[in-house]
């Protein structure tokens, strides 16, 4: 038999097409988002090790089962002051996971929910890779990333604050004011059209609809079209018609028919709290909510005096050391950090109860998403402090290696190595399936409304602790699952016992 001769083109064009797939941008995004799952889950993996539908969560989950997708996106909130469409998509993958990697296990179900969670988590953190990448050089914007991974949460804090971050869907909405300060950058400089525009738009609608305070952003992407007719080099007309500003129209009215228009005044705290003082406001709004990122080695140690004299030094460094192509940044993320600072402040006034004279960071999840646009904005200045350094090489180097101490103090400070006291709390979640087989057995039915029925196709599971929320799970899967581990429930066939 003879050997064809060998075609020396093909391998060429294959290592190529192999290199075009590594080294394509998406390639880049999954490989950080994989190694920031696996961070996020090393800093706190307690709501994978001991799964129990979290706050919220269980509520959400228990609306998918009986009235769908919809209806608990859109009246998830009993507040009814906005919609949560993302954290239900979130709560729905996992349920989709569960089906495919557990045959639908309801007993397996918050464990797929914690790790849809984390991959969320991780994957917004990693969006600057992504959408960053022609605005911020290669090693800015590694450590933007890995410093997104690393912010401090208070998961060793003696507080206990961290315990309730990540690995929980219910609090993924903090997380997307970063993700839609990083849209909104993102489509302003890089103006992408077509399918990116419209992917651009979605994930914004998406973080819109499930943290309506991500709709501040939107007058952002609207001033490079709006500072062009200002200086006319183009008309109202033109603008108009701009893909851009359509698709930001189509945006607004999605997001207005989705979940209306905010309502802020719906949100009271459960029992009347005293108003805010100076030194309080100063601590949520500056200390806390933005200034975190920079003040974080030495917050127990903070003052009012002392948060009002950084303020007025950070401003002034920014100021004085941002370049001028990136002061739209600076303004309009300073812009953002102001308006959330100032939400909290008036309709969040209960934190306030929370406070402890610099002694403590709970609770950190409503500072989340603005201190990791604040590490955004910090990396960014030093990116620029480089950029005006270029001429004088010892000098351009400096500002890296200060981010790079910021991220191994951060390291150090909560090491990922070290499993926290927050991670061992309340170990009665995984008594789960006993709660679960007393339900069953003491024939807690009901039907999709919650109402009881001997015949409901839900069993009613009440919440550790004796707190108020209950959820339900599909009432056969549930049996089948509780028999299959051994549990001795009614309507199922007893297995053996294990030894």
């Amino acid at each position: 038999m003879t050997t064809p001769p060998h075609d020396d083109r093909a391998s060429p064009t294959l290592a190529g097409e192999i290199g075009a797939v590594i080294c394509h941008p998406l390639s880049a995004f999954l490989a950080a988002t994989t190694a920031a799952t696996v961070i996020l889950f090393a800093r706190a993996p307690r709501a994978f090790v001991v799964p129990q539908l979290f706050a919220e969560d269980g509520r959400w989950m228990s609306l998918l089962h009986t009235r769908g997708f919809w209806y608990a996106a859109l009246h998830g909130r009993t507040e009814g002051d906005y919609a949560v469409v993302g954290n239900i998509l979130l709560l729905a993958a996992g349920r989709a996971w569960c089906n495919l990697a557990h045959g639908g296990d309801p007993l397996e179900l918050a464990r797929s929910c914690a790790l849809v969670s984390y991959v969320f988590f991780a994957a917004v953190v990693s969006l600057p890779v992504l959408l960053l990448r022609h605005r911020l050089p290669p090693s800015f914007l590694a450590a933007l990333w890995l410093a997104g991974c690393v912010l401090p949460l208070g998961i060793h804090d003696r507080t206990f604050s961290g315990f309730e971050i990540l690995g929980r869907v219910s609090n993924a909405g903090f997380v997307c004011l970063y993700a839609a300060f990083l849209l909104v950058w993102h489509r302003t400089t890089a103006a992408p059209r077509g399918a990116r525009l419209a992917a651009v738009d979605l994930g914004l609608l998406a973080c819109i609809t499930t943290n309506p305070i991500c709709a501040a952003v939107l007058p952002a992407a609207v001033w490079p079209q709006a500072r062009a007719v200002w200086r006319g080099r183009r008309t109202a007309a033109d603008v108009a018609r701009d893909p851009a500003v359509v698709g930001l129209v189509l945006l607004a009215a999605a997001a207005a028919g989705l979940c209306g228009l905010p309502n802020p005044w719906k949100i009271r705290p459960r029992e009347p709290v005293p108003p805010l003082d100076v030194a309080g406001i100063v601590e949520i709004a500056l200390a806390r909510s933005t200034l975190y990122p920079v003040l974080w080695p030495v917050y127990r140690h903070l003052g009012t005096g002392l948060v009002l004299a950084a303020t007025v030094l950070v401003v002034a460094l920014v100021a004085r050391l941002s370049t001028p192509h990136r002061r739209m940044v600076y303004l309009g993320g300073g812009a953002l950090l102001a308006l959330v600072a100032a939400v909290l402040v008036v309709f969040r006034p209960e934190l306030g109860t929370h406070l402890r004279g610099y002694d403590g960071t709970f609770p950190d999840r409503y500072f989340y998403g603005q201190n990791l646009v604040g590490v955004a904005l910090l990396v960014t200045l030093a990116a620029d402090v480089s950029r005006r350094a270029l001429h004088r090489r010892w000098l351009r180097h400096v500002p890296l290696a200060l981010v790079a101490g910021w991220i191994v103090a951060a390291v150090l400070h909560e090491p990922p190595w070290r499993l926290a006291p927050s991670q061992t709390l309340r170990p009665e979640g995984r008594l789960f399936a006993l709660r679960a087989a007393r339900a069953v057995t003491a024939g807690s039915f009901v039907d999709e409304r919650f109402a009881p029925d001997p015949d409901g196709r839900f069993v009613l599971i009440p919440n550790p602790e004796g707190t108020p929320r209950k959820f339900v799970f599909p009432r056969e899967p549930l049996i089948r699952a509780l028999a299959a581990r051994g549990y001795a429930v009614a309507g199922a066939p007893s297995p053996p016992l294990r030894r």
